[in-house]
C-alpha cells in the first residue's frame, strides 16, 4: 500500500494580556520549523477577517533538498492559547499528484484542487493514458489528519472501465499506466 503524506506542524502559544502579534506567531512558527531540522524558514502572516492570521511558511526539507511551502492559519485570539496550523498548499498537493501519475506513466496530468477547509481539499486530476491517448478524470480528495495529509484520486462514476489507470494513489495501489 502507498501513502502519501506530509508532515503537519501545529501548536498553541500562551496570549499575553494584548495579545500576540503577526510577528510573534512568525517567530513561533519559525521556531518549531528550526526546531524539526528545516532549514531557510521563513514566514509571512496577514490579519485575516476573523481576528486570527494567515500566511505561508517557505522552508527547505534538509532530507530532500527541495523548498516546500504550506499555509498557516492562526486562530482569532480568545483565550490563553492560540493554536496555528500549518497545512501543505494546495500548489504542493497539486505536485505531489502530478509526481505521482507521472511515475506511473500518464501523461499531460492537469491536477485541480480546491481548499475546502482547513483540514481538506478537493478536485480532480486530467490526464492522458499514453498507450490508448485517452483523455481521463479522476475525483481526488485530501484529508489533514494530526501529522499528516494523506491524498486519494479515484475514477468518476462515468468513466470508461478499458484503459483507465487505477489511481487510488494517495492511500491505496498505485497508478497504472
Amino acid at each position: 500500500m502507498t501513502i502519501r503524506a506530509f508532515p503537519i506542524a501545529a501548536l498553541a502559544i500562551a496570549v499575553a494580556a494584548c495579545g500576540p502579534t503577526a510577528d510573534q506567531f512568525e517567530q513561533s512558527i519559525t521556531e518549531s520549523y528550526e526546531g524539526e531540522g528545516y532549514e531557510n524558514v521563513s514566514v509571512s502572516l496577514a490579519a485575516s477577517e476573523d481576528g486570527g492570521f494567515v500566511g505561508t511558511v517557505d522552508y527547505t526539507d534538509p532530507e530532500t533538498g527541495r523548498s516546500e511551502q504550506r499555509e498557516c492559519t492562526v486562530e482569532a485570539v480568545e483565550g490563553e492559547e492560540v493554536p496555528w496550523l500549518c497545512v501543505p498548499s494546495t500548489a504542493t498537493m497539486e505536485q505531489q499528484i502530478t509526481e505521482t501519475y507521472s511515475q506511473n506513466g500518464a501523461t499531460n496530468i492537469r491536477p485541480t484542487l480546491t481548499r475546502d477547509s482547513a483540514e481538506r481539499y478537493s478536485g480532480h486530476v486530467e490526464f492522458q493514458d499514453p498507450a490508448s491517448g485517452e483523455q481521463f478524470r479522476h475525483e481526488c480528495t485530501v484529508d489533514v489528519g494530526d501529522e499528516e495529509a494523506a491524498w486519494n484520486c479515484a475514477p468518476t462514476a462515468d468513466a470508461s472501465a478499458g484503459g483507465a489507470p487505477d489511481a487510488d494513489a494517495g492511500a491505496g495501489a498505485d497508478v497504472k499506466g
